[in-house]
C-alpha cells in the first residue's frame, strides 16, 4: 500500500510540476494595442513593438520593459511616419533593427534606431527591389540574417539576406534546398544551426528547414579557396584565376548589389571589362562544376 501511495505522490508531483502557469502581463500597454514580435538589449530591457487598426491602417508603438515584463512604459518615435504596420523587431549590438509596411513602396522594408527606437531611419541598402523582410535572427558572431519573400505570379520567393555591420547593408545568400518552398515564415539560430519556418509546397504546412553550416548557403567549394581576383579595385579589366588545374569555371556573373545580373561572362575570364560599370560595389558569381562562389569587387 505505502509503494502504491508513494507511485501516486510522484505521479501528482510531475504533473503538477511540470506544468507551466501563465499570466497576463499587460500593465502599461495602451488599450488595444496588439503586441507582435520581442527584442532583448545587452542590458537586458525587453522591448515590444506593437500596432492597433486605426480607420484604414496600423499604428505602431514600441513599448519598453525594465522588469522582465511585468509593467512596460512607451517611447516615442520618430522617422516612421510612412508605418502603416509592423512585423519583427531585433538587437545587433546596441542597434535595434524592426520590418515595417512602409506605405511609400508597398514593402515590409528594414529601419534601424541606434537610440533604443527614438529615432528611426531606412536601412534597406542591398535588398532586392520588391522583397518584403519577414524575420530576423542573429548569428553567434553578431551577423544579422533576415528571411524575406515577394510575390511571383501565384507563389513567395524565399530570399536570404546577411548583414556584417548591424543593418546598415545587405547582401543576398544563395540557398539551396528548398525547391518547394513558397512562404517563409519565421528564423533563428540555435547555436550553429540555422531554423527556418517556410510553407512546403509538398504539404501545405509550414515545416521547418535546418541548415548546420553558414558555408552551406554559400555552396563554396574547398577547391577553389584560392580563387584570386585581381586587381580588385579596379577602374577597367579584372582577371579571374584559380591555382588547381582540374578547377573549371563554366561562367561569371556580375551581380549589382540589389541582386541584379548585369553581365554574364562565357569566356576570356582573364580579361573581364567592367569599365562601362557605375562606380560601386558588385559581386562576382563564379560557377564551377555544381557549385559556384561568390566575390565582392569594388569598381572606382
Amino acid at each position: 500500500m505505502k509503494t502504491f501511495f508513494l507511485f501516486l505522490f510522484i505521479l501528482i508531483s510531475n504533473h503538477i510540476f511540470s506544468q507551466i502557469e501563465w499570466e497576463l502581463s499587460n500593465s502599461g500597454i495602451p488599450v488595444g494595442y496588439n503586441a507582435i514580435d520581442f527584442a532583448v538589449s545587452t542590458n537586458g530591457d525587453v522591448y515590444a513593438i506593437c500596432s492597433k487598426l486605426e480607420t484604414s491602417s496600423f499604428v505602431p508603438k514600441l513599448l519598453k520593459s525594465t522588469n522582465s515584463g511585468n509593467s512596460w512604459v512607451e517611447i516615442t518615435m520618430y522617422g516612421l511616419a510612412n508605418v502603416n504596420n509592423v512585423n519583427s523587431i531585433i538587437f545587433s549590438g546596441n542597434t535595434l533593427l524592426l520590418s515595417a509596411l512602409n506605405s511609400a513602396t508597398s514593402n515590409y522594408d528594414i529601419y534601424s534606431s541606434i537610440n533604443n527606437g527614438q529615432n528611426w531611419s531606412l536601412s534597406n541598402s542591398g535588398v532586392p527591389l520588391g522583397y518584403n523582410t519577414i524575420d530576423f535572427t542573429v548569428s553567434s558572431n553578431g551577423d544579422v540574417y533576415a528571411a524575406c519573400s515577394k510575390l511571383e505570379t501565384s507563389s513567395f520567393v524565399p530570399k536570404l539576406l546577411k548583414s556584417t555591420n548591424s543593418g546598415n547593408s545587405w547582401v543576398e545568400i544563395t540557398m539551396s534546398g528548398l525547391a518547394n518552398v513558397n512562404n517563409v515564415n519565421s528564423i533563428i539560430f540555435s547555436g550553429n544551426t540555422l531554423l527556418l519556418s517556410a510553407l512546403n509546397s509538398a504539404t501545405s504546412n509550414y515545416d521547418i528547414y535546418s541548415s548546420s553550416s553558414l558555408s552551406g548557403y554559400l555552396e563554396i567549394s574547398p577547391l577553389i579557396s584560392n580563387l584570386k581576383v585581381f586587381p580588385n579595385p579596379s577602374n577597367g579589366f579584372i582577371n579571374v584565376a584559380v591555382s588547381r588545374n582540374n578547377i573549371v569555371i563554366k561562367n561569371i556573373e556580375i551581380i549589382s548589389i540589389y541582386g541584379t545580373v548585369i553581365k554574364i561572362i562565357n569566356t576570356d575570364f582573364n580579361s573581364i571589362n567592367i569599365s562601362d560599370l557605375p562606380n560601386g560595389i558588385y559581386f562576382l558569381k563564379v560557377h564551377y562544376g555544381k557549385a559556384f562562389e561568390l566575390i565582392k569587387i569594388t569598381k572606382n
